[in-house]
């Protein structure tokens, strides 16, 4: 369940993503329609960063968590190596 847990993270913030700015895009459309064309823009513009800035977090995330598990590895190895 937890064997390549930073690839299944990184799977993870792309597909959010791709969600948030889905819908942000959707709703920032249906503002447009509506003549509120200054709060559609936003909507649009302000979902797709946040979408961008998430995905960046995850991937940051995934890569600490990745790193983690070769340190445990590699001080597994060093603990086997002194006994």
């Amino acid at each position: 369940m937890f064997d390549f847990i930073g690839e299944k993270l990184r799977f993870i913030a792309v597909i959010s993503g791709v969600i948030f700015s889905f819908f942000a895009l959707v709703i920032g459309i249906f503002l447009l329609r509506e003549s509120q064309i200054i709060i559609g823009l936003f909507t649009i513009v302000m979902g797709v960063i946040f979408a961008w800035f998430e995905i960046t977090v995850m991937f940051a995330y995934a890569k600490i968590v990745e790193n983690l598990n070769q340190i445990v590895v590699m001080l597994n190895k060093v603990e086997k190596k002194i006994k």
